[in-house]
């Protein structure tokens, strides 16, 4: 996985590096699409309560959004062929990223950030 300056993220996904970006409009149409708000779906990734469609829907918002062109149909055939497990762990990164819950490992940014 690397970030790029445009606020999209790389990730191997299905066989390939692929794109994908999670802005405000891509983070409400997951939420109008599962029918829950964003930190609801996160929860239910940590504690394991996430199965194919919720997958399907954050991948493939996050795959439109940085231009590809898939239909959901096909994200939930890339996720079936990259498995289920490591399709979550990608779920898991875009969301903590794209919502700037990341916490660093570095002691000093985290005193940092502890000060502001």
């Amino acid at each position: 996985m690397t970030n790029n300056i445009e606020g999209t993220l790389e990730f191997d996904f299905a066989g390939k590096t692929r794109k994908f970006k999670l802005d405000f409009n891509a983070l409400l149409s997951i939420e109008t699409t599962l029918q829950k708000p964003i930190m609801k779906v996160a929860q239910e990734i940590i504690s394991g309560d996430i199965g194919m469609f919720n997958v399907a829907t954050i991948l493939h918002g996050g795959l439109t959004c940085a231009g590809g062109k898939f239909t959901l149909e096909a994200v939930g055939n890339m996720v079936q062929q990259h498995g289920l497990v490591n399709s979550v762990a990608i779920v898991s990164d875009l969301l903590t990223k794209s919502m700037g819950l990341e916490v660093s490992d570095d002691p000093k940014e985290q005193i940092e950030n502890q000060e502001e």
